[in-house]
């Protein structure tokens, strides 16, 4: 089986980007179970950005919005 593209979500990045895809700022609590190493590769990949007030917050972006809605191969 080849690889997956890189400019596609794997299952865990899949279920952030969903469950972000109101547009509203969520808790970390609310994205489980993805990982801190998943949502930081999600901020690298420019899919998400987070914010710290309390907590930390992410957000998808419009690239992220893509991402999630490209067909798979």
């Amino acid at each position: 089986m080849p690889p997956r593209i890189s400019t596609l979500p794997h299952n865990q990045e899949r279920h952030a980007l969903q469950v972000l895809l109101s547009g509203n700022w969520k808790p970390v609590s609310a994205l489980y179970p993805t990982k801190a190493r998943t949502l930081t590769t999600m901020v690298d990949k420019g899919w998400i950005e987070g914010r710290v007030s309390r907590h930390p917050e992410y957000r998808i972006t419009d690239a992220g919005r893509a991402a999630f809605r490209a067909p798979l191969p």
